[in-house]
């Protein structure tokens, strides 16, 4: 997995030379240069957001501002798509494990762990919906790198994706360090949902699955599964997660009305993935940066109309609201 494959170090475009731009690219530590003969302007990585304003400000007064702002956009966009050399460190273990298949998917579901990826792949067989038959990837994203490292991997391949992670604080911590890697709120609003319970274990007896699991944990070998308190239960399976998780796949399989009782979380993910598409993906990572006016956000609204689901209904609503 190369860095070809993922966005380039550097990304050039043309550009007019104005006399405010030579300080900004002094002042840019070598993320910037610009070759006058050439009139090219060169990011060398990601470029951040005070020196693309920077930048937007020294043609604020140009003949050809618009044409040059839009360049800048164009700018800005392709180097956010760079990957640091850290992050695929990070990936390169996975990739390796998978043989690369996340690839050739037509979209990307990422979750926490591997309990998350045996329950989920269940419960959609259970709502009619096979994942691997309809080209959806599940990834686990903490035992196999880092689940912002995928987010970002998955902009820069242009692959649809959307994510559940737990509740608690450490769930929370990766929607703030997605948002962190120029992923605009709207666009995370669309794209991650958080488990309403702390963790998969507190919401799976919050669903009412406590006496199924209590099932299970006996037969997993503790005898006294069925008469320990509740947070005994939660403590007993969090260090049994997959195996666990692979007894209650098959319950799910064998009876779909455990399916039925599953978090809805899961349900309205699985049910908006079945409308989620490329035209989709290019409307929220293009057009619904908070600079975009009201006719980009009515394009999005456009995109989103085929997908039908709670979730993203939901989220029809935010747009519509930003559009009025």
């Amino acid at each position: 997995m190369g860095r070809k494959c993922v966005g380039s170090r550097r990304v050039s475009r043309p550009a007019y030379h104005v006399s405010d731009l030579d300080p900004i690219v002094a002042g840019a530590r070598g993320l910037l240069a610009y070759e006058i003969a050439s009139s090219t302007l060169t990011v060398h990585g990601r470029l951040d957001e005070t020196i693309y304003r920077a930048l937007l400000t020294a043609y604020a007064t140009h003949p050809d501002r618009a044409v040059i702002h839009g360049v800048l956009r164009e700018l800005c966009d392709q180097s956010r798509r760079f990957i640091s050399d850290a992050e695929l460190a990070d990936l390169q273990t996975f990739a390796r494990r998978i043989r690369g298949e996340i690839f050739f998917a037509r979209r990307w579901f990422l979750v926490e762990g591997q309990a998350e990826y045996l329950l989920i792949h269940a419960l959609a067989r259970a709502l009619g919906y096979d994942l691997d038959e309809h080209g959806v990837a599940v990834i686990d994203t903490k035992n196999n790198g880092d689940p912002v490292a995928f987010a970002v991997l998955a902009r820069a391949l242009g692959i649809p994706w959307l994510s559940v992670f737990d509740g608690d604080t450490a769930g929370m911590t990766y929607l703030a360090r997605i948002g962190r890697r120029d992923f605009p709120p709207a666009e995370i609003a669309l794209r991650c949902r958080t488990l309403p319970a702390s963790n998969l274990e507190t919401q799976l007896l919050a669903d009412g699955l406590g006496p199924e699991r209590r099932s299970i944990l006996a037969k997993l070998g503790h005898p006294d599964a069925t008469t320990i308190t509740t947070a005994q239960l939660a403590q007993r399976l969090d260090k049994e997660k997959t195996a666990y998780a692979a007894e209650l796949a098959a319950m799910i399989a064998a009876d779909p009305a455990i399916g039925a009782r599953m978090p809805e979380t899961f349900q309205e993910t699985i049910g908006a993935l079945r409308g989620l598409t490329w035209v989709l993906t290019c409307c929220i990572a293009q057009l619904l940066d908070a600079g975009r006016d009201r006719n980009f956000r009515v394009l999005a609204l456009t995109a989103l109309s085929g997908c039908q689901s709670a979730a993203v209904d939901g989220r029809k609503q935010q747009l519509w609201r930003l559009c009025s």
